[in-house]
Formats: C-alpha cells, structure tokens, sequence
C-alpha cells in the first residue's frame, strides 16, 4: 500500500510540472466546446422557444447548450493512460520486471490514469465549468442532483477505465494495442453521447446503444445532470451500471490473467 501512495504522489508531482500542458489542452478544449455551442445555436436556429421531443422529453437549446459544457468538463475527468503505458512498457521491454515485482499493474495502471483525471480535473475541467457558467448560463442543479451526477460519473469513468484497460491487454498478444484501441475510442465517440447525445439516436443506432455500457460513460451522468431521468430510471440505470462494472472487471481480470502467463512463458 505504501508504494502505491508514493506513485501516485511521485505521479501527480510529475503532472504538475507540466501543468502548461494542461492549459493549452484546456485552451484547445475551450475552443472546441465554443464550436460545438455554436452549432447547435445554428440547428435551433438560436430560438429559445424552439424544443425537440424525444424519449426524454423535451429538449430546449439550453438543454444543448448545459449538455454540450458538462460533456467537455467530464471529458477531462474520464481519461485512461492503460493503452499508452502498456505499449511503453512491453515496447521497452519493461513489462516482465514489472511483473516479478509484488505490485498489480492493474493497480498501477488505475492509479496512474486516476492521478491524470484529478490534475486534468482541477486544470482543465474547472476553468470550463466556470466559463460555462459565466458564459452560457449553465445551472447548477439541487445538491442531491450533483451527488446522484457525482456517483454516475464515477461508475462511467470505471467503465471507460474498465474498456481501455482490457483493450490494452492486447498488447500482450500484438505487442501495440493502438488499432483495437482507435476501434474502441470511436465507438465510444459514437454511442456514449460525448459528441451527440443518444436522445437523438433512432433505430437501429439507439437499439445497439442500448445493448453496449458505452452510453453509461458521458450520456447517462449528463442525462442525470438535466434532470431528464426519473427516481425509477436512475435507480434502475444505477444497478445497470453496477452490472457492467462488475462484467467488465472479470473480463479484464481474465484477459490479463492469460496476457501475464504467455508473457511469463516467454520470458517477456
């Protein structure tokens, strides 16, 4: 346990040091987001009073506007270093070190990608939700909203996590897991709602996105975040959450189990 308190302080001192990095991410984000806000003022032709209907109700421009900010605020929070770390260290040829020493590397990965999140949080994710605020007038909700949007946010991040982490497991059998991890970063892009949210899905598209855990990740916590879920659905959305994280964790568990024996054998 004392080791990983030092990595992750050692981690998140590292991260500090390059904190302009983080600004100009934050600055490039900024833009993004004002882009985005921009193009939906355009399809709701700026008109306040203009609403679209869609299983969730009704969905006004400000709704748009709140959902595009909360989405780029949240895209600092849930970020996973696991792909890009294991493709250093199997490519250094440091991956079979790390495995005689008496540490997880899936505990070192998780602390690694969750120091990023708190210092991308507290640098980037901050400054635009006060910009959003300021700026687009975004509301803040009641404080059992924020809890409810704070646990939904967190079950995301561990999905995400939980994804990329098995994603990078395939490194162990193709040595870069970068293809796999550029199919699964555009699905997410697809039906997670961080670009489009999944109310404005239909058919075919709105039904595979319901089968997968991606809209779990960014639609589901800002849909909570609007107010645009009842007491029965965010219970029951909850527990679905809690099932895809518990899936997810034995599926990756397996994987590395069988990637940390055929490198073993191998001897790396």
């Amino acid at each position: 346990m004392e080791f990983y308190l030092q990595f992750a302080s050692a981690t998140l001192g590292r991260l500090l040091t390059y904190r302009f990095n983080a600004f100009f991410k934050m600055i490039n984000r900024l833009i993004f987001m004002a882009v985005q806000v921009y193009i939906w003022k355009i399809v709701y032709g700026n008109d306040k009073q203009l609403f679209f209907h869609t299983q969730f109700g009704t969905i006004s421009l400000h709704d748009m506007i709140s959902y595009t900010v909360m989405s780029h605020v949240m895209y600092c929070f849930i970020q996973s270093c696991s792909v890009s770390s294991l493709n250093s260290q199997i490519s250094s040829g440091n991956i079979s070190q790390l495995l005689v020493r008496p540490i997880s590397i899936k505990m070192y990965l998780f602390i690694e990608s969750l120091c990023e999140s708190l210092i991308s949080v507290l640098l980037q994710a901050l400054p635009l939700l006060i910009f959003g605020i300021l700026v687009y007038r975004i509301t803040i909700p009641s404080f059992l909203t924020c809890l409810l949007f704070v646990l939904f946010l967190i079950n995301g991040f561990l999905i995400y996590y939980l994804l990329t982490t098995i994603v990078a497991a395939s490194a162990f059998w193709v040595v870069k897991a970068g293809p796999a991890d550029a199919l699964v970063n555009g699905l997410i892009k697809i039906f997670s709602g961080v670009w489009i949210p999944v109310w404005f899905l239909s058919g075919w598209l709105l039904h595979l996105s319901e089968l997968l855990p991606l809209q779990n990740i960014y639609f589901l916590p800002i849909a909570v975040y609007l107010q645009k879920l009842t007491g029965r659905e965010i219970i029951r959305n909850c527990l679905t959450q809690g099932l895809w994280i518990a899936g997810l964790y034995l599926v990756m568990d397996l994987v590395w189990r069988k990637g940390e024996t055929k490198v073993m054998i191998q001897g790396g």
